[in-house]
Parts: C-alpha cells; sequence; structure tokens
C-alpha cells in the first residue's frame, strides 16, 4: 500500500510537470489571440500556425492586410525557388524566415535580390546564419523576435552580385559583417545597429492556444 502511494504520489508530480510544459508553436493559431494583439506578432503565429517551424513549406496571408511568406530551413534550391514563387504569387510583404545555414549560395543569393527588389520586411525568428543574415541586411525594414541567434561569421561569403545590390540598397557589405560580426549569440538592438543593422525587436510572443469549435 505504501508503495502504490509512493507510486501515486511520483505519477502526480510528473503529470503536472507535463502539464506546465509549452505545446508546440503549431499548436497555436492567430484566431486564439486577445483582439488587440500586435498585428506583426499575428503574422508569426500565422507561421506558427501553419505548422511551418520548422518545415520550409507552404504560404499564407497575415492579418493586418500584410501578406507574408514563411520559409524555414536550409537554403537549398528547390526551397528557395519556391520561396521566391511565393512571394511572387501573393505579391508578399512580410518574410518570416530562419535558418541555420548551409544550401545554395546562388539560390539564397536570388531571394536576397527579390528582397531588395520587392522592399520586402523580412522577420528572423530564430537561428540566423550563413545566407540568412544576406536576406535580413538585403530588407529595408527588419524585425527580430526574442528567439533570434546570428552568427554572421558562419556560411559563404556573399556573391559579389548579391554583395553589391544589398550595398547599393542599404549601405551594408555583406562580406564585412561576415568577418566583424562574429559567431552565435543573441544581441540586442544596440549590438545589431553597431554592426550596421538597424532592427525592430518584437516583444516575447506569448501565445494563446486557441479554444476549440
Amino acid at each position: 500500500m505504501a508503495f502504490m502511494t509512493r507510486l501515486a504520489l511520483v505519477l502526480g508530480v510528473l503529470l503536472s510537470a507535463a502539464g506546465g510544459m509549452m505545446p508546440a508553436r503549431a499548436d497555436f493559431l492567430p484566431p486564439g489571440r486577445p483582439g488587440d494583439t500586435d498585428p506583426i506578432i499575428q503574422q508569426v503565429l500565422n507561421c506558427w500556425s501553419y505548422g511551418h517551424r520548422p518545415n520550409a513549406k507552404g504560404a499564407g496571408v497575415g492579418v493586418g492586410g500584410q501578406k507574408l511568406v514563411c520559409a524555414h530551413g536550409e537554403a537549398k534550391t528547390a526551397v528557395m525557388k519556391d520561396a521566391i514563387a511565393r512571394i511572387t504569387a501573393l505579391d508578399a510583404q512580410t518574410l518570416v524566415i530562419w535558418s541555420q545555414g548551409g544550401g545554395d549560395p546562388q539560390a539564397a543569393a536570388e531571394l536576397a535580390q527579390t528582397i531588395v527588389d520587392r522592399g520586402i520586411t523580412v522577420i528572423i525568428d530564430g537561428p540566423c546564419a550563413g545566407p540568412c543574415v544576406w536576406w535580413l541586411a538585403a530588407s529595408p525594414k527588419r524585425l527580430v523576435t526574442p528567439e533570434a541567434v546570428f552568427d554572421f561569421s558562419a556560411g559563404p561569403e556573399a556573391p559579389e552580385a548579391v554583395a553589391d545590390r544589398v550595398r547599393q540598397a542599404n549601405g551594408i557589405d555583406l562580406n564585412a559583417l561576415r568577418q566583424t560580426g562574429g559567431p552565435a549569440q543573441r544581441r540586442d538592438e544596440a549590438a545589431l545597429r553597431a554592426l550596421g543593422l538597424g532592427v525592430t525587436v518584437l516583444p516575447p510572443i506569448v501565445a494563446v492556444k486557441p479554444t476549440p469549435t
């Protein structure tokens, strides 16, 4: 009997701990957010709700009139072409992205060119290394969530054409940024501004799981 009592106590503690764990982001949907939620945060949640983290597929129209595309993962040729095609099809204004690097530098450069040409807002929502840094620098409006972690030294040098394009558009030298930015770490607005990257850091996103209907 004493053993059963102890077992029940242990199970109760484990269940309580499990209940306190945060669900996966894909469990959260924008309609579950309070009505006064910032539209930009709603857009990030929209990417979560489509289950695009960490997958690099799909697209959706965000709230607040902002059309967005989610593109997460390696800069593989097929992923980059798909992202550009979705941006074009939606006439997207916002790209929510994270990438730990890797992939095809030339394909990644084409996405950077698209960001410059269309003036797309880039939101970084996680690790950002290698070509991801090009996409951030290529954008005229850069937003980051508190989960963003940057590694400016990782990955290849930017192809000359995209480096020139970003330099002309935003005055940022991608290859100098790679050399001076250093290894992976979280950076605040002041630290990023010191590297020539003006960003806006979004407030912490506390998601609300929607009520089943």
